[in-house]
Parts: C-alpha cells; sequence; structure tokens
C-alpha cells in the first residue's frame, strides 16, 4: 500500500500539461531552430529534420518526467508493510511420524505410499503455517527427535526431505514417541502445547506403554491429534534398507488400532482423524491450525518506507540526461 504524507503537492502534476502546450504548441511561445553544424556549414540546411526532432522530442520528455518525479518527491510517497509479531512463543507442536516399513504401503486409489503422502501433507502444512514452533519425531522400534522445536520452516523442510522409512528399525514404539515428545515440549515457554501422531500401526514394543505417556500428557497439559493412517486391506510393500543397503518386500494387513488412537486424543483434549489419502491429511492439518491460530498472541507493526530520496535520484538522473542530450549531442546554445 502506497500513501502520501503531502498529498497537497500530488494536484501539481496537472499544471505539467499545459505547461508542455505553452512550451511546444503555443504559437505565442517563441523558440529555436535546430540546425546541425555539419549540415549548415557543408550542405543546404533542410528544415525538420527527423532525426535531428526525434532527439529533441526525447530531450523534453525527460525534462518532463523529470519534473513529475520533482511533484512525486515533493508529496514524499511511503510504502506501507504489516508484518505479525508474535509476542511469545504461543504454541509448539511436535510432530510423530511413523517410520515403520509398513508405511511404504500403497493404498487402493493411491500413486503414493502412506509415508509420502503424510510427508506431503506435513510440507504442505508447513507452507501455511507461521509463528509457531514445530519439531518432528520418527519412530519405529525405537524413537528420535529428527528435528527439535523451530520456526525454521526452511530448514525443516530440508531436514524432513532426509527421513527414511526403517531408520529406528521394524516395529510402532508409540509409548516411547509420546514420552519423548512430552520431554521436549515441557522445555518449551509455550502456552500451548500440542502432538500430532501420525501411524498406520499399533503399538507392539517398548517398556512405556501408551497409558503411561496419555497419564504424562495429561499432567503437562499437553494436547494430542492422532491420526490413524490407511485402511485394513492387505498390501504388498517394497522398501529399501539403507543400513543393510537391500530391498525387502512383503506384505502387510495390520491396521493401526483406533481405540487407542482415540483415547490418546480424546483424554488430552485433541481429536482422532482417520487420513485415507492427502486430501484427508490436509483436512486434518488445516483443522489443526485454525485452532492454534486462535489461541496465538501477536501484535501486528506497521512500517512505512519513504521513496522521496529514490525519486529525486531519478529527478536527478533525468535532469542531467536532459542537459546533456540539449549541450552535448544537439549542441543548443542560449
Amino acid at each position: 500500500m502506497i500513501l502520501f504524507e503531502h498529498i497537497i503537492f500530488l494536484p501539481l502534476l496537472i499544471l505539467i500539461v499545459p505547461l508542455i502546450y505553452i512550451s511546444h504548441y503555443w504559437k505565442r511561445r517563441g523558440g529555436r531552430i535546430l540546425i546541425s553544424y555539419k549540415i549548415y556549414h557543408d550542405k543546404p540546411y533542410f528544415r525538420g529534420s527527423l532525426f535531428w526532432n526525434c532527439l529533441s522530442f526525447c530531450a523534453y520528455t525527460l525534462l518532463w518526467i523529470s519534473l513529475a518525479f520533482m511533484i512525486l518527491a515533493l508529496a514524499n510517497p511511503g510504502v506501507i508493510q504489516k508484518h505479525q509479531i508474535m509476542l511469545k512463543d504461543s504454541s509448539a507442536i511436535m510432530i510423530l511420524l511413523d517410520v515403520s516399513p509398513s508405511m511404504a504401503a500403497k493404498d487402493s486409489g493411491q500413486h503414493d505410499s502412506r509415508f509420502e503422502i503424510a510427508k506431503g501433507a506435513i510440507q504442505r502444512f508447513l507452507s501455511h503455517h507461521e509463528g509457531n514452533s514445530i519439531g518432528l519425531i520418527t519412530f519405529g522400534r525405537e524413537a528420535a527427535v529428527r528435528i527439535p522445536l523451530t520456526r525454521d520452516y526452511h530448514f525443516f523442510q530440508q531436514r524432513l526431505d532426509h527421513v527414511w522409512l526403517l531408520e529406528h528399525g521394524d516395529g510402532t514404539n508409540i509409548g516411547m514417541a509420546l514420552g519423548l515428545a512430552a520431554l521436549q515440549l515441557q522445555r518449551s515457554g509455550a502456552g500451548h502445547k500440542s502432538i500430532i501422531l501420525i501411524t498406520d500401526g499399533a503399538n507392539n514394543i517398548g517398556e512405556f506403554n501408551p497409558e503411561d505417556a496419555i497419564i504424562l500428557l495429561q499432567s503437562l497439559g499437553i494436547q494430542a491429534y492422532t491420526v490413524g493412517v490407511g485402511t485394513q486391506e492387505r498390501l504388498r510393500i517394497s522398501v529399501w534398507d539403507k543400513k543393510r543397503e537391500e530391498l525387502l518386500t512383503g506384505f502387510v494387513d495390520d491396521a493401526y488400532d483406533e481405540e487407542l488412537m482415540r483415547a490418546i486424543a480424546l483424554e488430552t483434549g485433541g481429536y482422532f482423524f482417520k487420513s485415507e489419502s492427502a486430501g484427508a491429511f490436509d483436512a486434518m492439518f488445516s483443522a489443526i491450525e485454525q485452532q492454534h491460530t486462535q489461541d496465538g498472541l501477536s501484535r501486528t507493526s506497521v512500517t512505512t518506507t519513504s521513496s522521496r530520496d529514490l525519486l529525486l535520484q531519478i529527478a536527478l538522473i533525468l535532469l542531467l540526461s536532459w542537459v546533456f542530450m540539449r549541450y552535448v549531442i544537439l549542441r543548443e546554445v542560449f
């Protein structure tokens, strides 16, 4: 948005039109005759030489444009920009992503695997999200903090690109992932803390069970959103094991534990979602984003950048160009 500090000077732009008329078209204006030295001395003078008239026209065009920029500089236009500033780290979100081999399955009607669909949805969530700290924990047989809580979403997306299946072994250790997320969020000074758990399997390993994790989340005031991925159909999977450098193939017919997923969400004040497609993922993330936006505390900062100096510099360059064309190229005399 552009705002003029001294808008009273803008009507002066209208005066340029009559000035142009008086200077170039009024019959009583007087004027000068353009004569080339070479033509004047060596050849007969041809009145109305197109080349010299064009140069003269260009020179005076620069003069009038320069005058217009000077008037605009007097009005002092400024570019107004609004910035949303978070007054505090109001929300912190830990995303828990299942990287067990079953996430390589492609459900009916889907071109991408569950893992790729989930990663894509997370990336889109980041592109439409701002202001809150977001981190990532990946889990399989074990769990690890892949990305600590950060507001640097570009860094987050770079690290997300290097997440791969089977990096924590075969298994679904939901309890450990929840416990690790709780510890990360406990250190955050955010006013609203939440977890987004994405998995296609049931908890099948680990000493720290999900029921204990629910109690921990409740004690810390952490809200959990759970996302059940995929269907119960039997699907063939193919996974490249980077550690062993071999291709693993097999079948998966296990499904996530819906009862447990609902319990984790409802007992911590969150919601349970079923996601079998990219669209369902986007709808889920959109619902979460709306709630976090409402909980955020921010203020709007308005800054104005003056364009006066830039306009004066342009006007000076145009004016000097006019002088150069008149007295150096056209060689006009007073």
